[in-house]
């Protein structure tokens, strides 16, 4: 690789650290126990780059539960609608909890922090 291809490559992995993907997002809530929750999230792509295989992650720390959506690419200076479906467990405690979203791929990743309440 020549110092042209490295100063290149360097640049599009610098863009990718500072994109800011994260759209609105949207839940059932409150989400309740026994039900269907479902989350959605617009993922945004302000660059000229496609973005290959996204995807959209909610981690429930005091649960341990990871959902994922499918992956999916983004055109570039294009929106996709993610989802995530999800049965809530009956026996799941209910309460208020911290939850992380992310959104990326294997070049960035977006992240974003909320409270979910289930009754």
């Amino acid at each position: 690789m020549n110092i042209k291809g490295l100063i290149l490559t360097v640049l599009i992995i610098f863009s990718f650290v500072n994109l800011n993907s994260l759209g609105k997002f949207y839940m059932t809530e409150p989400a309740k126990r026994g039900q269907s929750f479902e989350f959605l999230v617009n993922v945004n792509n302000p660059t000229n780059h496609a973005l290959d295989d996204v995807s959209v992650k909610l981690y429930i720390y005091d649960l341990g539960e990871r959902l994922n959506s499918n992956s999916f690419d983004v055109k570039k200076k294009d929106t996709k609608l993610a989802a995530i479906n999800w049965i809530i467990p009956k026996s799941m405690p209910p309460g208020t909890y911290l939850t992380k979203l992310s959104v990326g791929n294997d070049d960035y990743t977006n992240v974003k922090h909320f409270y979910l309440t289930v009754v």
